[in-house]
C-alpha cells in the first residue's frame, strides 16, 4: 500500500461562494470486494489496484461497474496511482510505468540503473514521484514521458525527498533534512518548478514536520505536525499562508488531495461523533468538514479518501474502506445542497523567492 503524508510573498485572498456542504448527500459505491485501493480519479474514471493472487493495476470506467485490468503477464503486477485525461501512471514491473488505457499500452519509465521507482502524480506533460539507486535513499524525480527524461529534484544536503502532487507548472511533496542530534530528521513541505534549484520551502513556522500531498492551481494541501499531533492544512504558495483544516481540539487529520473547491483526506476526532479514522471532505474551511463515512453501508471500519474531482458541480471522491480485515476500494459521488459557504481563494499571482540549494 502506498503511503500518501517553503519563500516570501504576500498572498491576497477573497471570499468566494461555493455550494454549502451542510445538507450534502453522497452515494458510496464499493468498487471491489477484494483487497483493493482507489488512488486517482479523472474524467469520472477511477484508478487503483486490486490484490488477489497478483497486484493488478485497474481502472473503473464506471463506478460500480467491472474493473478494467491493465495487468500484463510480461510485466507482472502493478499499481495505478495517478491519472490524466489520456493516461494512467504508477508502478509496473520493476518501477515507474505509464499506460494508455490498455494492458498492451504499458511503457516502462523506470530509470536505467535505478533499484526502484514510482510515479505518484501527473500533469498533461510531466510525471512526478521518486526513484532510488543501489545504496541510496529515495529522491524526488520528474519525468517527461520517457525513462531517459527523468531528472532528480532533490536539493543538495537533503536525506531524501518525494514528489506527491503536481499542477502543470509545479510539483509538490516533501524534503527530509538532517536534524539536530536527538531530534530526528524533519520533513518540510516544498514545491518545485521543474528543477532541484527551483525548490521553495513551504514549511510553516512553529511546526516540526510538514508535507504537500495534493495540489490544484495555486492551492496546496497536506499536513503539518506540532507537539506530536498531525493536522490537515492548506497553503496558497507561502509558508505564512498555511491554515489548519482541523476544527476540533482533539484528534488527527491529513488532507490527501484537492480539486480547488473541495479537499479530501481523513480525520480521527470525537468531534465527528466518535473516535476512529474516517474519510472526510472539506469545502475550503476547517468548519466545512463533512464525514463521508456516514454514507457507507453498515459494517465498515476505518475509511480514507485519497483523491477528488469536480465536474459540472458533481464531486467524485476515491478512497478505501476497511470491512473486517480487508481494505476495499470505494468511490463517493455527490452534489452539495444549494447555498453558500465562504472559501478563501487567492487573487494575487505567486511571486516566489527560491530557496538557496
Amino acid at each position: 500500500m502506498v503511503a500518501r503524508s517553503c519563500f516570501f510573498v504576500m498572498c491576497c485572498a477573497c471570499l468566494a461562494l461555493v455550494p454549502s456542504p451542510a445538507n450534502a448527500q453522497f452515494t458510496a459505491t464499493r468498487l471491489s470486494e477484494n483487497l483493493s485501493y482507489a488512488y486517482a480519479v479523472r474524467g469520472g474514471i477511477v484508478g487503483g489496484f486490486i490484490i488477489n493472487t497478483i497486484v493488478d493495476p485497474v481502472i473503473w470506467p464506471v463506478p460500480g461497474g467491472p474493473p478494467l485490468s491493465l495487468w500484463s503477464p510480461a510485466v507482472g503486477g502493478g499499481r495505478i496511482l495517478a491519472m490524466t485525461e489520456t493516461h494512467q501512471f504508477g508502478e509496473g514491473g520493476p518501477g515507474a510505468a505509464m499506460w494508455a488505457g490498455t494492458a498492451s499500452s504499458m511503457v516502462s519509465l523506470h530509470p536505467v540503473g535505478a533499484e526502484t521507482s514510482s510515479i505518484l502524480a501527473a500533469s498533461s506533460t510531466r510525471q512526478g514521484g521518486w526513484m532510488n539507486f543501489p545504496g541510496q535513499e529515495y529522491q524526488a524525480a520528474l519525468w517527461s514521458g520517457t525513462a531517459s527524461s527523468v531528472v532528480s529534484l532533490q536539493p543538495p544536503g537533503a536525506i531524501n525527498s518525494r514528489v506527491l502532487a503536481m499542477t502543470e507548472s509545479h510539483q509538490g511533496g516533501f524534503v527530509r533534512y538532517p536534524g539536530q542530534p536527538g531530534q530526528g530528521n524533519p520533513t518540510h513541505a516544498v514545491m518545485w518548478s521543474g528543477s532541484a534549484s527551483s525548490l521553495i520551502d513551504l514549511h510553516p513556522a512553529g511546526y516540526a514536520t510538514s508535507g504537500i500531498l495534493g495540489m490544484f492551481e495555486d492551492q496546496q494541501v497536506g499536513s503539518a505536525t506540532a507537539g506530536g499531533t498531525t493536522r490537515a492544512g492548506m497553503w496558497f504558495g507561502t509558508p505564512e499562508s498555511f491554515r489548519s483544516l482541523h476544527p476540533f481540539s482533539d484528534g488527527l487529520s491529513v488532507a490527501n488531495a484537492t480539486c480547488g473547491s473541495a479537499q479530501v483526506g481523513w480525520m480521527n476526532s470525537v468531534g465527528l461523533g466518535s473516535a476512529g479514522v474516517r474519510a472526510v471532505i472539506w469545502f475550503g474551511t476547517a468548519e466545512s468538514v463533512m464525514d463521508l463515512s456516514q454514507f457507507l453501508p453498515p459494517g465498515y471500519g476505518q475509511s480514507i479518501a485519497t483523491c477528488v474531482e469536480e465536474r459540472n458541480g458533481v464531486f467524485t471522491v476515491g478512497g478505501y474502506v476497511r470491512y473486517g480485515t480487508t481494505d476495499q476500494a470505494f468511490v463517493w459521488t455527490g452534489v452539495p445542497a444549494p447555498g453558500t459557504t465562504m472559501v478563501l481563494i487567492p487573487l494575487a499571482p505567486l511571486n516566489r523567492r527560491r530557496r538557496d540549494p
